[in-house]
C-alpha cells in the first residue's frame, strides 16, 4: 500500500481507495466528479459525504467513530460491499450525489 497526497483529482484515477479529508471538502464535488465511474472506493470524514455522492463516510456518533455507506456510489464505482460490512454501517443511503 502507498499513501500519498494528490495535487489534483485527476491523479486519483489509478488509485483503488481515495480518502478525502474534511479539510479538502471545498473541492469535494470536483473530486467526486473527476473519479465518477472509476472502480475507486471513496472515503471521507467530511460532513454529509455520502449525500454528496461519496461511498463511505466516517462520522462521530455515540462517542465513537462510525461509518455510513452510499450503495448507489458503490454501484457507480462497480464495487460490492459485503453484507457484514453493510450490517455494521450506521446509515445506508442510496444517494446519487449533488454533483
Amino acid at each position: 500500500m502507498a499513501v500519498r497526497r494528490l495535487a489534483s483529482a485527476d491523479e486519483a484515477r489509478p488509485c483503488q481507495v481515495l480518502f478525502i479529508a474534511e479539510s479538502e471538502s471545498r473541492r469535494l464535488a470536483l473530486t467526486l466528479r473527476a473519479v465518477a465511474g472509476q472502480p475507486l472506493l471513496t472515503v471521507s470524514d467530511a460532513d454529509a459525504f455520502i449525500d454528496a455522492g461519496g461511498a463511505i463516510g466516517i462520522v462521530r456518533g455515540d462517542g465513537r467513530l462510525q461509518f455510513e455507506v452510499n450503495r448507489a456510489a458503490l454501484d457507480q464505482a462497480q464495487l460490492k460491499a459485503s453484507s457484514n460490512l453493510l450490517q455494521l454501517a450506521r446509515n445506508l443511503s442510496e444517494a446519487k450525489g449533488r454533483n
